[in-house]
């Protein structure tokens, strides 16, 4: 049974991915704290375009003293900060590879998906 999940689970990753269809440029977003987050403008496989922001950190990473603790969050940021490549995953054990513990306490990050500006200012505030 956690074979046919693995299995399942990466087929889900797969249609995910592919479904994402291309992707076009880079974007950036200025944010309130001063920061910029540059993501990605993609485009689906039915053409529908949305803006994607990767591995955005929103907690200190649960180690040391932080660990077993509530999470403390993330400080704001000056500069630059690329958000076009996923976070590091939390340990846990690969079966697939012989039951590999895998992953990094480092993991508090979000993937966001938005849809683009204009569709956002023609709908209003849009749900989570």
């Amino acid at each position: 049974m956690p074979r046919m999940k693995s299995i399942l689970c990466f087929l889900c990753l797969f249609v995910v991915d592919f479904a994402l269809g291309s992707v076009s440029e880079t974007l950036k977003v200025q944010l309130n704290h001063g920061g910029v987050l540059v993501g990605r403008h993609l485009e689906t496989t039915k053409g529908r375009h949305i803006r994607s922001f990767l591995g955005v950190p929103y907690a200190k990473p649960p180690v040391d003293d932080l660990r077993f603790k509530s999470p403390v969050p993330f400080p704001a940021w000056e500069g630059v900060r690329v958000a076009t490549k996923d976070g590091s995953i939390c340990p846990q054990i690969d079966r697939m590879q012989g039951a590999i513990l895998t992953g990094n306490e480092d993991c508090l990050f979000l993937n966001v998906y938005t849809p683009p500006i204009d569709v956002i200012k023609k709908s209003g505030p849009l749900p989570v």
